[in-house]
């Protein structure tokens, strides 16, 4: 099954600024984390949005905003998928190139600490920026299997970042040219978005540049639920 990008690349995006001198450095890449709040699954998959949260961190200390970008959000799995339980919706990865009119009256979020239904603006997925907060939606087709989100990150020191942040002419169509790449492995028997270490292998070998480093995470919607308070796989298991 192909990699599916549900939405178009930002196109309009804030600036990432900082003050290099005021950053800690990145002594080595390798170092440096990505986790996902909640970082197991979508829980229920009852087709409403649920915040996802990005930490970064150089070892114990988080990155500063102008030392990571938020490449692109993909799913394994396409917007409106057939068979039960995926939902009759069109847009499960908001970005800024949403406006809330794009979205249906059932389009609502899901509060997890408080557990119910709530209106308000979505935090859409925010490409080329220092995003670390965005919706997603929480669903998956029963004759699918899981959907996995796949999110990708980009870090390196502020002066790099920069160059690859929204404010680059070319940043934008990098990230495209990186999602049809993606999408391109389909054709090669590998899925990427289901294989979590073949898409670490993958974007180690896309980004040469020594000076940066891609990390990805995933969120799963499980097609069941694992136990009774809704914690199941770590997203990279199953790789």
């Amino acid at each position: 099954m192909p990699p599916t990008t549900d939405v178009p690349p930002t196109t309009d995006v804030p600036p990432t600024t900082c003050d290099p001198s005021k950053v800690t450095p990145i002594e080595t890449l390798d170092d440096v984390t990505l986790s996902l709040t909640p970082n197991t699954l979508l829980w229920s998959p009852n087709h409403k949005f649920h915040n996802i949260k990005a930490v970064l961190k150089n070892e114990d200390e988080e990155l500063d905003g102008c030392q990571f970008l938020l490449l692109t959000v993909l799913s394994n799995q396409p917007a409106n998928g057939t068979g039960i339980g995926d939902g009759n919706t069109e847009v499960d990865i908001p970005d800024s190139s949403h406006t809330q009119d794009d979205f249906k009256n059932g389009d609502i979020k899901f509060d997890n600490k408080n557990r119910k239904s709530v209106f308000g603006e979505l935090d859409l997925v925010k490409k080329g920026t220092a995003d670390s907060s965005f919706d997603l939606r929480a669903e998956r087709a029963a004759s699918l299997g899981d959907r996995y989100y796949t999110v990708i990150y980009l870090v390196g020191e502020a002066t790099v970042i920069d160059a690859y942040s929204a404010n680059a002419d070319s940043s934008l169509t990098s990230i495209t040219e990186l999602e049809e790449a993606i999408n391109a492995s389909a054709d090669d028997g590998s899925d990427l978005l289901e294989n979590g270490s073949a898409m670490e292998v993958f974007l180690s070998s896309y980004f040469t540049d020594p000076s940066i480093k891609a990390l990805s995470e995933r969120v799963v919607v499980q097609l069941n639920q694992s136990n009774g308070n809704g914690n199941g796989n770590n997203g990279k298991n199953g790789k």
